[in-house]
């Protein structure tokens, strides 16, 4: 990631920008038209944060069928393999994506109701 700045707040701020904006750029339904490059999603949400990511930058390319990588642009373009998807349910009321990335690690991503999204993130303290 290019940074502007060289006050190490900033610099881990735009770090933190990037991840969230990658994240919202991989986790989802969202499909890419190859002949127009226009997004469509059975979800409205799904759409409107991958459109969001992309006016910041962070440009979902698609996802090729026959290796299941997903693209993403950010000054470079970045593959992942998509290894699962755990969609959305109304008992789960989150989504999460499993992947790889090239340097093989494996990485999941999950996105969905705050109360839920924040119960998992609370560590257990004795």
């Amino acid at each position: 990631m290019k940074t502007v700045s060289s006050d190490p707040d900033q610099i881990q701020s735009q770090k933190e920008a990037y991840t969230l904006l990658r994240h919202l750029s991989m986790c989802h339904q969202t499909i890419v038209d190859p002949a127009t490059k226009e997004y469509s999603s059975p979800s409205p949400d799904d759409l409107a944060l991958v459109q969001g990511a992309r006016l910041a930058g962070i440009e979902f390319l698609g996802q090729d069928p026959s290796t299941g990588s997903l693209q993403v642009k950010y000054n470079r373009t970045e593959e992942c393999k998509l290894l699962h998807t755990l969609e959305f349910t109304s008992d789960r009321k989150r989504m999460s994506v499993i992947i790889k990335k090239q340097n093989g690690e494996i990485e999941m991503l999950a996105k969905g109701a705050d109360s839920v999204i924040k119960e998992l993130l609370i560590k257990e303290t004795d």
